[in-house]
C-alpha cells in the first residue's frame, strides 16, 4: 500500500535508450507504488526483451532514484557502463551508452 503522500498510486515511467540498430526507443511502463519493486520491474523489462540483461542493475537503480526523489526529480540520465563501449564512444547528449528515465 502507498503511504507516501508525495507519490501517486502509480508512476508512468519512460526509458529512452538506443536499441541494437542504434535507433532511439521509448519504453513506457507503469510502476505501482507499494506493489512493484525496481528490481522486479527491471527483470520484467529484460524478460520482455526491452533492455539488455547487462543493464538491468543500472535500470533498477535509476527507477529507485526517481521514486526516492519524486516529484523534485522526474528525469535522470544514467550510464550503461556494462554494455562494453570504449570510453570515447559514450555520448550522454546523444544517449550513446546512456539511457534516460522519466516519470509522470
Amino acid at each position: 500500500k502507498n503511504t507516501d503522500k508525495r507519490l501517486p498510486a502509480e508512476l508512468l515511467l519512460k526509458i529512452r535508450m538506443r536499441n541494437n540498430e542504434n535507433r532511439l526507443n521509448d519504453i513506457c511502463f507503469g510502476f505501482t507504488i507499494g506493489m512493484d519493486t525496481p528490481i522486479q520491474l527491471a527483470a520484467e523489462l529484460v524478460n520482455a526483451g526491452h533492455i539488455n540483461p547487462k543493464t538491468a542493475n543500472a535500470t533498477s537503480q535509476s527507477i529507485q532514484y526517481i521514486i526516492d526523489h519524486y516529484p523534485v526529480c522526474k528525469v535522470t540520465t544514467f550510464k550503461l557502463s556494462e554494455i562494453g563501449l570504449s570510453e570515447s564512444e559514450y555520448d550522454e547528449a546523444k544517449l550513446i551508452g546512456y539511457a534516460q528515465l522519466s516519470a509522470t
